[in-house]
């Protein structure tokens, strides 16, 4: 998740895990390759920070996806389907620059 938050200068990732379980088939005959991934993945304890602001900007304790099918092969395209996401005390500020002010500043929270 670093690399992602690096493109975002202004926004610090303070913590965060990332976990996977699944199946996970790969084959390869002659230049044809296929990989195929199936199981769940979450991202928990999640905290972002703006640093111009030194204010909360996103946080969650959990976000898991369920039922999740990955296929890709050579010369196809990439095939994604989840079948369900569940968020857990989430936590998002969100700011609208319409005019170049902070005035559009909403807080939202929003999960169980």
């Amino acid at each position: 998740m670093r690399p992602y938050a690096a493109q975002f200068p202004l926004v610090a990732m303070k913590s965060g895990n990332a976990s996977a379980k699944g199946h996970l088939v790969v084959k390869a005959e002659g230049s044809a390759k296929r990989i195929a991934w199936t199981g769940a993945a979450e991202i928990g304890s999640l905290a972002t920070q703006d640093t111009a602001n030194r204010e909360d900007l996103l946080n969650w304790d959990s976000v898991r996806a369920t039922g999740i099918a990955l296929q890709w092969a050579t010369n196809d395209v990439l095939k994604l389907a989840v079948a369900e996401v569940a968020v857990n005390k989430a936590y998002s500020r969100i700011v609208v620059l319409q005019d170049g002010s902070r005035s559009g500043l909403k807080r939202c929270r929003c999960g169980s």
